[in-house]
């Protein structure tokens, strides 16, 4: 399970593996809402690399700013923002805790836990058998990564995929085929998965390339936020004329030649450009 986390007293954002979930009793988010709105809540264990500790990041962490273009049935000034948003749901070799275990767990809490009583934990083993290293989580401590004696995991998938987690990652694969000038897009397919985001698959067969018949790239943008993929970019049609990967903390953002980020949409007026705006981004080649 992968998480982009955002620490709105810091303002900064992070991406990292969440090594478990606790999930507690829910409660209202706004006073008079139905108990329609009353679902449990699921907090998440993931690793800050800032403090180089892991901390846990509650359900609770929203806040309300004014809107009118919320789809919730609340009043229209309310929406609810979240300190955490779930890309990648994949919880491979998980376990879960018993229930006396999850009931001991609760019994520590103190005053500086943010959450009602625990219903379940889940994760990896090295996480689950840290009763002590929870219950400290719990209590809204933070442990560093040498007291807590956990090494840190890449992405499940990670010996399938490479993942795109800096600039520097973005550059290399560029250079490496060539700024995919004259590629095409061979296949192109996007699904939402409700809470868990959205997951968008592109395929590009290259253009210029120092190797006949070089095999196609796969890209999987998971999160995703924002796209435009304009009909003349048709399968197997109009060749790209380069790739931008713009890879900040919070966000990738991969455009062709006419657009090198967001920001520059509005100077569009002709040709619309080719983006995808995501929370992350993967690829692979295709042999």
């Amino acid at each position: 399970m992968l998480a982009r986390v955002h620490i709105k007293d810091e303002d900064r954002f992070f991406r990292s593996v969440v090594y478990a979930t606790v999930r507690s009793e829910g409660r209202p988010l706004l006073e008079g809402l139905p108990e329609q709105f009353y679902h449990d809540e699921m907090s998440v264990i993931v690793y800050d690399p800032k403090k180089e500790s892991f901390i846990l990041v509650p359900h609770e962490g929203y806040h309300i700013h004014d809107n009118s273009h919320t789809s919730m049935n609340i009043p229209k000034s309310y929406y609810i923002e979240y300190y955490y948003y779930i890309y990648n749901d994949q919880r491979v070799g998980w376990g879960k805790l018993s229930e006396e275990t999850v009931e001991a767990i609760d019994s520590v809490k103190n005053d500086y836990s943010k959450l009602r009583r625990i219903l379940s934990v889940e994760g990896y083993p090295e996480i689950i058998e840290k009763f002590e290293f929870i219950a400290t989580l719990i209590n809204g401590k933070s442990v560093s990564v040498i007291d807590a004696g956990i090494e840190l995991r890449e992405p499940d998938d990670s010996n399938e995929w490479n993942y795109i987690t800096c600039q520097k990652d973005a550059d290399e694969l560029l250079r490496q085929f060539y700024d995919f000038h004259e590629a095409t897009v061979k296949s192109f397919g996007y699904e939402a998965e409700g809470w868990k985001g959205k997951r968008l698959n592109l395929v590009l067969k290259q253009g210029y390339n120092a190797y006949e018949n070089p095999p196609d790239v796969l890209f999987c943008f998971e999160g995703v936020m924002e796209m435009l993929y304009p009909s003349f970019y048709g399968l197997g049609e109009g060749n790209i004329p380069y790739i931008h990967i713009n890879v900040t903390e919070a966000d990738v953002f991969f455009g062709d030649d006419e657009i090198d980020c967001l920001e520059d949409l509005p100077l569009m007026h002709i040709d619309k450009p080719m983006y995808f705006y995501a929370m992350s981004v993967k690829w692979k080649l295709l042999e």
